[in-house]
């Protein structure tokens, strides 16, 4: 026999088992690796494979998708908190949460699979047993299947599910109707958790006893703890091992540190703060042992940059669902997220608009430290820039202010807030009574003497004009007509109360100079001003005193300049709509619901995937 699979043994992954004559020994030393420590040279030897999608292309291929010590399969540990809960009154969404909303920190000591969100943070694990079903009877009531972990740094434990899928396939992710059941009966129970002891856990019968025709197990697991090792399997009878199969080397980890983080500055706590202002470059604070690139597809980098009234939490959250719906749809690139320092509302309530225009201005200044982290980038990555709400003012100020643009090779903006007219001064107007010329429309020109509000006249072009943006770029516009966010009583609405108190355009009165131009109020009780002028008070400008004259670019799918192209997300199939949640759908809801628009976003920053 050990001739007769000399051969295969080249070919194939391969168990130990133990002849019948030594089932009454007592359980053998446990070696590293799995294997037994004192083999008896009557043994012999069954080509068996466990396989994870190692390779990331949406298939588990055995003999393909092999694992190493040095080349463990990465997955992250699920410490978020996944929940179904009530938002914007008697709606309903699953959200990560904070752990101060609900009893418990995270979802590791929640049993089973409760919401289809819990779902993305589960991956596969299959045992190929077609070439040894006949030796190893899985009818036989005595035989058992154990799970272990063998540790090589930290404490790694996973925790096993039996798929409601028959082929162990993928849908769980992209359908609902198979999430859904995922959850039911069983099958959101868990079976066990691979832990480091000499016996491990016994896996329930009921998800491997009946094997498919393809005589493939079939597995779900999530990580529980981080840490590397060696998931292994071991058949036993009556007590006794009977086989240990070929392990899977793991690394777990947070989902932080599976990608890096950059940061120009954060605000520790809700309400508006003076002093908190970017940093002028960015640090990194995760992902500082990702490797270099190895191939074409690992150059692709998606840099996320946040949006408006974010805590450090929301933050992540937001990074981390990003990073794992991107993950799932086999992107093998790097995952960046850029953290500039919004205001956010405190735990309290309150108005949030009180601190939109503050946080406007340190996103306008945070592009300058962003452009610098591009052009760092750029060395080494092809880089895909994905802003949401108001950090496409980040992002496009940093493209703007870039020497180096080129290194990006497409920019999308998601429900931008930011005035269309900074792109392109033919989109249409809001109705309102104007009290500031439109800058954004008809920007400054160097050399140039004439008055703001005589810009218009002079066919002065658009702050961000292709003539000012970086060429080579891809930008793509993902907007939506109905956006909560940047709807009359919100966004248009904060624009039309400008200027802010005690900013203003005109002459000051008293004031020898007649010209008009913006100014605000300083010294005590705002008895006296000082002048704002173009370019250097730009950004304070655009923030507290000048009113937008057209809607939101993400509101707003006609935006033309240097767009060449427009997404329209409120319809299917990704239905955002008109509910506050929308303005955030894609990092809230669930992956089943959400997929169709990751699957877009790559498409359109042409990263091509399984």
């Amino acid at each position: 026999k050990l001739t007769s699979f000399s051969s295969a043994v080249t070919l194939f992954p391969v168990i130990q088992l133990l002849p019948a004559l030594l089932l009454d020994r007592p359980r053998p030393t446990r070696a590293r690796g799995g294997y037994f420590a004192d083999r008896p040279s009557s043994s012999f030897l069954l080509p068996v494979e466990v396989a994870v999608d190692a390779d990331r292309n949406g298939e588990i291929e055995f003999g393909v998708d092999s694992t190493s010590e040095s080349e463990p399969f990465q997955f992250w540990v699920n410490n978020d908190r996944d929940i179904g809960h009530p938002v914007d009154g008697d709606d309903w969404e699953e959200d990560d949460v904070t752990g101060a909303e609900t009893s418990e920190t995270s979802d590791i000591f929640e049993p089973g699979l409760k919401w289809r969100r819990d779902l993305e943070d589960l991956t596969r694990v299959w045992i190929n047993f077609s070439s040894a079903g006949d030796v190893i009877d899985t009818q036989d009531a005595n035989i058992r299947l154990y799970a272990r972990i063998e540790p090589t740094e930290g404490n790694p434990e996973v925790t096993l599910f039996q798929p409601v899928e028959d082929d162990g396939g993928t849908e769980y992710l992209t359908d609902y109707d198979t999430a859904e059941e995922q959850l039911n009966i069983f099958y959101g129970e868990e079976l066990c958790t691979a832990v480091d002891t000499p016996e491990g856990n016994e896996v329930p019968s009921r998800a491997w006893r009946d094997l498919p025709d393809s005589k493939i197990i079939h597995f779900l697991f999530e990580g529980k703890w981080a840490g590397k090792g060696e998931l292994i399997f071991e058949f036993r009878k009556q007590g006794n091992v009977l086989a240990t199969m070929p392990p899977v080397h793991l690394d777990l980890k947070d989902a932080e540190e599976m990608y890096e983080t950059w940061t120009v500055g954060d605000v520790p706590f809700g309400g508006v703060h003076d002093g908190y202002f970017p940093s002028s470059s960015a640090s990194k604070t995760t992902g500082g042992d990702l490797p270099a690139p190895q191939s074409e597809e690992e150059r692709d980098y998606f840099l996320f940059v946040h949006g408006w009234n974010m805590s450090s939490f929301d933050k992540k959250a937001f990074a981390d669902t990003a990073f794992k719906r991107l993950w799932h749809q086999g992107f093998k690139g790097r995952f960046g997220a850029f953290r500039w320092p919004t205001f956010f509302a405190p735990p309290s309530g309150g108005n949030p608009l009180v601190h939109f225009d503050e946080s406007e201005f340190r996103a306008w200044k945070s592009g300058t430290p962003l452009a610098g982290l591009l052009s760092q980038l750029g060395g080494e990555f092809e880089v895909r820039v994905y802003a949401h709400s108001m950090g496409n003012v980040v992002a496009s100020e940093a493209l703007r202010s870039s020497s180096s643009g080129t290194a990006v090779h497409t920019y999308i903006s998601a429900q931008a807030a930011l005035s269309a007219h900074v792109w392109d001064s033919t989109t249409p107007d809001m109705t309102f009574v104007k009290q500031t010329p439109d800058v954004y429309a008809h920007y400054w020109e160097a050399g140039a003497t004439s008055e703001p509000h005589e810009w218009e006249s002079e066919g002065r072009s658009s702050y961000m004009d292709p003539q000012y943006m970086p060429g080579g770029v891809r930008y793509i516009n993902h907007y939506n007509p109905h956006d909560w966010a940047l709807s009359f009583w919100r966004w248009q609405l904060n624009q039309q109360l400008k200027p802010n108190n005690g900013y203003n355009y005109g002459v000051p009165n008293p004031n020898p100079n007649p010209d008009q131009r913006f100014w605000k109020n300083i010294g005590f009780l705002g008895l006296g001003y000082t002048d704002l002028s173009f370019p250097a008070d730009r950004f304070e400008i655009f923030s507290f005193g000048a009113e937008s004259h057209s809607f939101a670019t993400g509101q707003e799918g006609a935006t033309g300049g240097v767009f060449g192209a427009s997404v329209d997300l409120n319809g299917a199939p990704y239905n955002f709509g008109a509910a506050h949640k929308g303005h955030s759908a894609q990092f809230r809801s669930t992956i089943q619901k959400r997929w169709k628009y990751w699957e877009k976003v790559l498409a359109d920053m042409q990263i091509t995937t399984p």
